[in-house]
């Protein structure tokens, strides 16, 4: 269909990713939809540029649909697909009875792999913290909650983060040391950028069954103060598990704490959680590593024409 597109706007966040595609209908030729434009088919998009080599294009992310609208007036006509990610899929699942975990049984990566295949998804990884595979803790799946409550819950133990790639959804470690991919500002020029910093919480107290431990990021302690968070969860029974939980903590807290976004000309090969490094001159940075926490594109040929990218951007 991709001569036909004059519209498409993406927009990929942790745990939404959606796709809006408007397809010119002036001659009739989507009156009748081709069998594989339906509600539940999958749309690949392949975002690319002409270059000296020809036209190239990246194997990008996919998306389902979920709304199909015919529109016409003033002259014109035309197809609107809407569309989600892997994680429509995953919110879409729900439990039709309880699953159970006791403690010991089975451990985080293989609940996590259980509850996507039975949204009908693979699992798998790219990198992932100690606890990924040495946590084995007492979990419940009620009745009646989606596999993306549930996936969410059992994250809330680990440093690690998820995304997705087609029909796909990995974990992979966030680490603090992870170098850059990709850079903004030289030969990538930036269209424009906005960067803030912001502190929700500095300090963590973990409690398990009859052990304790504390985290603490002590820079920010000393520049604003105690900002105290206590987590509790029963499963937590070494000293070990204690300490890494607060480290898994204070990990999400720092990718959360450097927010902010650039528009540029898209970059069709970024992904989710990248680790992008930022120099722009007016704000004081020079090559400043940042995380990926969003990804918009937008490509028009009709109202405000343009192809261009807005990158969401959190702590390293």
């Amino acid at each position: 269909m991709s001569s036909d597109v004059i519209e498409c706007t993406t927009d990929d966040r942790p745990f939404n990713g959606s796709l809006r595609l408007t397809l010119r209908n002036d001659d009739g030729r989507y009156s009748t939809l081709p069998s594989l434009v339906r509600l539940g088919g999958e749309i690949r998009l392949g975002l690319g540029y002409r270059t000296s080599a020809g036209v190239e294009t990246s194997d990008g992310p996919a998306y389902w649909i979920d709304g199909i609208e015919h529109r016409s007036g003033g002259g014109h006509s035309t197809v609107v697909l809407t569309a989600h990610d892997a994680w429509g899929i995953v919110g879409s699942w729900r439990a039709r009875r309880t699953y159970a975990w006791a403690a010991g049984e089975r451990n985080v990566f293989g609940i996590m792999q259980y509850i996507c295949a039975r949204a009908g998804l693979e699992f798998s990884s790219v990198s992932a913290s100690p606890d990924v595979s040495a946590l084995f803790p007492a979990f419940t799946v009620q009745p009646g909650e989606n596999a993306l409550t549930a996936l969410r819950r059992l994250l809330a133990m680990l440093r690690d983060v998820l995304f997705v790639r087609g029909e796909f959804v990995y974990l992979k470690d966030p680490l603090a040391s992870e170098a850059s991919v990709y850079s903004y500002g030289g030969d990538h020029a930036l269209r424009s950028g906005r960067y803030a910093n912001a502190v929700e919480s500095n300090r963590v107290q973990v409690f398990g069954q009859s052990i304790f431990g504390e985290g603490f990021d002590w820079p920010t302690l000393d520049q604003r103060g105690d900002r105290l968070t206590q987590v509790l969860d029963a499963n937590l029974t070494t000293a070990t598990q204690v300490e890494n939980r607060a480290e898994a903590f204070l990990r999400h807290a720092g990718i959360d704490s450097a927010t902010g976004e650039i528009t540029i000309a898209p970059n069709v090969a970024l992904e989710m959680w990248d680790v992008v490094d930022v120099t722009d001159a007016g704000a004081g940075l020079v090559a400043a590593k940042r995380r990926v926490a969003g990804i918009c594109t937008r490509y028009s040929t009709v109202d405000s024409p343009g192809f261009g990218q807005r990158i969401t951007l959190g702590g390293p």
